[in-house]
């Protein structure tokens, strides 16, 4: 049996937060289920009690830190505890997910097998994904050691993660097993502002950078240049350790994409 932690991150979740819980209690492979409470001001923390193995209730604060850095302090919180009990795997939970019994069984199988795979995830229900999710994720524990077991507290700090898994030559992965979320995933222009904030800190190529933003162009202007004002910002922070590797990557994708195109149009 693998000895897995699951960290819920929360905060004024009480809609939602039984049921991601009691999806998790139900799993075939039983985790150890670690709540962070971020300074909920409704009755998050008397839920997280009542259906966690550990609840941790950080101090209340005003703003909310969704997509920014001090987020990963929540996050490391509930790693530390992780990393106390001696898990083998970290699943990564928002409070509005609910994965059906066998999805921690079925993800495990599959990393089990692809060996270099260290970080993985399931699909929520109507969505597509190139990239494991941010609720959902499956953490191998021995590589996550490896970069410190822990968040970094910049933009992106989730992106960063499995930047850093490819350039150490491992397998990010995202498997056909499905789960809900009980909230449906948006963009708003803060949101985008903070992905155009984190594209930077990651190193982006530019190019990639603002073609990724005007892909929202014709659902939403303002999205697309909330997006390039964050990627324009000055002061942040970037990911020394990757931003070449990133840059590369995304010239290579490009490439392959161009590629790719080519030889559909010659087939025509």
């Amino acid at each position: 049996m693998y000895r897995i932690a699951a960290i819920v991150v929360a905060r004024n979740e009480e809609a939602t937060l039984a049921k991601t819980l009691m999806s998790l209690k139900g799993q075939s492979l039983k985790p150890f289920i670690i709540t962070v409470d971020d300074g909920s001001m409704d009755s998050t923390a008397e839920i997280a009690k009542i259906y966690s193995d550990y609840v941790i209730c950080l101090p209340c604060h005003e703003e909310s830190w969704a997509g920014k850095p001090e987020l990963a302090r929540v996050f490391n919180a509930g790693f530390q505890i992780a990393k106390e009990i001696d898990s083998e795997y970290i699943m990564i939970s928002g409070a509005d997910s609910v994965y059906p019994e066998i999805y921690l069984e079925k993800i495990i199988k599959y990393m089990k097998k692809e060996e270099t795979t260290v970080i993985a995830s399931g699909i929520p229900e109507g969505e597509k994904a190139k990239f494991p999710r941010g609720s959902g994720r499956v953490i191998d524990v021995d590589w996550f050691r490896e970069i410190g077991f822990k968040y970094p507290e910049n933009w992106g700090f989730e992106a960063y993660v499995i930047f850093k898994a490819l350039q150490m030559k491992r397998n990010v992965r995202v498997y056909p097993v499905t789960y809900k979320l009980l909230r449906k995933t948006s963009m708003t222009p803060k949101k985008a502002y903070y992905w155009g904030k984190a594209m930077k800190a990651l190193g982006y190529w530019t190019p990639y950078a603002l073609g990724r933003s005007m892909l929202w162009f014709f659902k939403s202007p303002k999205i697309t240049f909330s997006m390039i004002k964050g990627y324009c910002s000055r002061n942040v922070k970037k990911y020394n350790d990757i931003e070449n590797f990133v840059k590369s990557y995304q010239k290579k994708m490009i490439l392959n994409f161009m590629f790719k195109l080519s030889s559909k149009v010659q087939l025509h």
